[in-house]
Parts: structure tokens; C-alpha cells; sequence
């Protein structure tokens, strides 16, 4: 169905770019305003439409900050929920205010791996997650709450608010070549924007690197950082509270693989190099809404695939658990084994010098004033 949208949408590509790549201009010369904090501003962006591995890094550079005693807010849209302009307080460090409905899937994720994070390592000081499509105004109220560094989520198109340091991830196994602009094809705009970004993370990437990969970029980012990451499968979490697993636990285990995101391929290949036996699969759009009556239908499907469990995502499962908060079931179905898979996104040692040396260079972040 995709490919067909594309197909159709491709006539009006150039004319979606060109306004992309004007809009971009008038932000450069200062027609449109952009604003700045007194507090270090990162954005971690992508030029695709899904897939890259967004959330991911945003914990990992979260977490690697409040490793440094830094505390940083992260400001997202809240894509997919229903916050709006905002901006309101999803996480405080300690609580979690609302859920994924109004803050959207991967925020509503991002507060409950931080949260458990904080619990795992003794933390009394955490991060704050703050939503809505105003993200300028979402900046200078984390800054109130207590702020030392703005993470700017999903921010590389994002150009009101200005940034330390411009991150864009583009995923290894995806091809420069016959990429389109929207509505044609994956890209948000033309690829040459590349060359306004500071680094460039390769994510999704093998042990082994192939060099062409890194040649076929050089044309847009010869001057830029680049690094590579890669994501870590750490254990398996249950839809309903009880058990999780080690990874060992897949190894010949028959599973039906079920997800809504944009690269449900990378997640199937990551289950199979883990030992699992794949004996049904289904996908539904990026960002998909369940329905009670969709567990109940996964529940029918898990039986006629004799599985073992039920497999999918972490930013799947937490809308999953939201639903049966508010529908509990009533055990006419018998309920199958639903976990998610947790991963981890790990990059080179080299990536964290050059955030130090952004923090070092921009604000002084231990007391938030400029130097």
C-alpha cells in the first residue's frame, strides 16, 4: 500500500522539495525567526520518515547525561497523541502525568524506560519530558523546571528553535540511491539539507562496515562527524506485569511477530539473529492505534500459529497496556504470551567527545547562564 502511495504522490515531489528547501532558506537568513535558550540546545533528527532509530539514541544520550550529572529535558511533538500545542509535563524525573493518548507512543516510552532507568541506578535527580508542537515555549519551560540541557527530539526539520548541535541519523541499510522526496517517496526533503547538519549517526549498522556506505554520503557530509551505532537486544518485557526474560529464552522458540512502526524488517531481522523461529508476522501502520478488539483478534492468531508467544516493540506495548487498563479481560480468549523486545542503541566512544565539547563551548551548564 505504501508503494502505491508513493507512486501516486511522486508527481508532486519537486513540488513538496522546493518548498522544503525555500522554507529552510528563510530560516537561514533570518526572514522566519528562530530563538534561542540559555541552556545547550542538541536535536537529534532524521531526513527519513520513520525508521532511523530516533528514540533510542534520545535515551542514550539522556541517560549519558544524567551519568555526568547533567539534567537534561527532552522536547517532543507528542506525535500521534492528542497534547497539541502545549506544552505540558509528561515526566518530572519521578512521575509520569499522563498517558500515551495524549503524549503520543515513543514519549509515553521514553518516560517509562527513564523512569525504570532511574529506579535501576539509585538516581534521585532525573530527566524531564515535556510535549507539544510548540517546542520553542517547551524549551523555556523545562528551563523553569530546572533544565541544564535541552535534547530536542525528532528537531532536524524543527527550525523555530535554535541548536548546540545538529544530530541526523540515517539508517546504514537504507540506499541514497532512488530515495524520493514526499509524497513520492521516504524523504521529509531534499537530501542536499544534509549539508546543514553537524554529525551524522550511521544506526542500525553491522560488526562489519562497508566503505561505499560511507562514500556514497561523502558528497553531503565530507566535512561532518560521522559515527557509527548499532542496537543492543537486552531482554524480553511482558505485556501483563510478571516475568521478563533473558534473550537466551527466544533461542527455537516459535513466535508470531506483530508491530506499527515504520521498519518492522530491521525488527524481524533482530528476533532472527536472536534464535527465534518466526512462524507468522502481520504490521500495521506506523504509529498504529489499538483496539481491545485487536488484542482479541492476536489472541485468535497466536492459537491457529501454534506459537509460544507473541512478539513486538516496546513503543507497540505501551499502547497495549494502556488498553488493558481501561478494558480488562474477561478470559473467553485464552490469553497468549505477548512480550516486547528491549533494545539499546550503542555508538562510538568518539560521539560523546564532541557532545562534551558542545556543552564546554556553548552555556556553562552548571549554573545555566551564558559565559
Amino acid at each position: 500500500m505504501e508503494d502505491i502511495l508513493f507512486t501516486l504522490g511522486r508527481p508532486l515531489s519537486p513540488i513538496y522539495g522546493t518548498i522544503m528547501s525555500i522554507r529552510r532558506n528563510l530560516y537561514k537568513r533570518g526572514i522566519l525567526p528562530s530563538f534561542s535558550v540559555k541552556v545547550p540546545v542538541i536535536s537529534i533528527g532524521n531526513i527519513l520518515l520513520g525508521g532511523t532509530g530516533k528514540t533510542p539514541h534520545v535515551e542514550m544520550l539522556t541517560k549519558w547525561l544524567l551519568e555526568k550529572d547533567i539534567v537534561p529535558a527532552i522536547i517532543s511533538r507528542g506525535y500521534g497523541g492528542k497534547v497539541g500545542k502545549g506544552p505540558r509535563l509528561l515526566f518530572d524525573g519521578k512521575k509520569i502525568h499522563f498517558g500515551p493518548d495524549i503524549s503520543g507512543d515513543e514519549p509515553y516510552m521514553m518516560a517509562l524506560n527513564l523512569k525504570y532507568y532511574l529506579k535501576k541506578k539509585g538516581l534521585d535527580r532525573g530527566p524531564l519530558i515535556i510535549i507539544g508542537s510548540d517546542r520553542v515555549s517547551g524549551a523555556k519551560e523545562a528551563i523553569r523546571y530546572g533544565a541544564q540541557t535541552i535534547i530536542l527530539d525528532d528537531g532536524f526539520q524543527h527550525l523555530r528553535l535554535k541548536r548546540d548541535l545538529d544530530i541526523l541519523l540515517f539508517p546504514y541499510n537504507v540506499s541514497l540511491n532512488n530515495l524520493k522526496i514526499f509524497p513520492g517517496g521516504r524523504l521529509r526533503e531534499p537530501i542536499s539539507s544534509l549539508m546543514d547538519c553537524d554529525c551524522i549517526i550511521l544506526t542500525k549498522c553491522p560488526d562489519t562496515i562497508d566503505e561505499q556506505i560511507i562514500s556514497a554520503l561523502t558528497p553531503y557530509c565530507e566535512a561532518k562527524s560521522h559515527f557509527f551505532s548499532k542496537y543492543m537486544s537486552t531482554s524480553l518485557e511482558p505485556l501483563i506485569e510478571g516475568q521478563s526474560y533473558t534473550l537466551e529464552y527466544l533461542r527455537g522458540k516459535k513466535v508470531g511477530v506483530f508491530s506499527g512502526i515504520a521498519d518492522p524488517g530491521s525488527f524481524e531481522s533482530q528476533l532472527l539473529s536472536l534464535g527465534a523461529r518466526i512462524v507468522g508476522s502481520q504490521t500495521y501502520r506506523d504509529h498504529y492505534s489499538y483496539s481491545y478488539k485487536d488484542l482479541l483478534k492476536l489472541a485468535k492468531w497466536a492459537q491457529s500459529l501454534g506459537a509460544d508467544l507473541l512478539l513486538t516493540t516496546q513503543k507497540d506495548l505501551v499502547k497495549l497496556r494502556s488498553i488493558l487498563m481501561h478494558c480488562p479481560h474477561d478470559n473467553s480468549t485464552p490469553w497468549p504470551k505477548i512480550y516486547a523486545l528491549a533494545i539499546e542503541a550503542s555508538v562510538e566512544d568518539g560521539f560523546f567527545e564532541l557532545i562534551k565539547k558542545t556543552l564546554e563551548r556553548g552555556v556553562n551548564v552548571s549554573n545555566g547562564t551564558p559565559e
